[in-house]
């Protein structure tokens, strides 16, 4: 996978996921959670990829 040129886009993927489902549970437990936060990572790790609607 390491050497896989899909590797980035499956990071990606999984990171997008995981802050998903972070903002699902901190919001059913009534815990604040900063989204956008957590999405400025993507930046980091592609800084030419465009923000998408999950």
């Amino acid at each position: 996978m390491v050497a896989s040129t899909h590797a980035q886009r499956f990071v990606i993927a999984v990171i997008l996921d995981a802050i998903d489902a972070a903002k699902e549970f901190f919001n059913e437990q009534n815990i604040p959670f900063n989204q956008a936060q957590y999405s400025a990572l993507i930046e980091f790790i592609d800084p030419t990829r465009q923000p998408t609607v999950h």
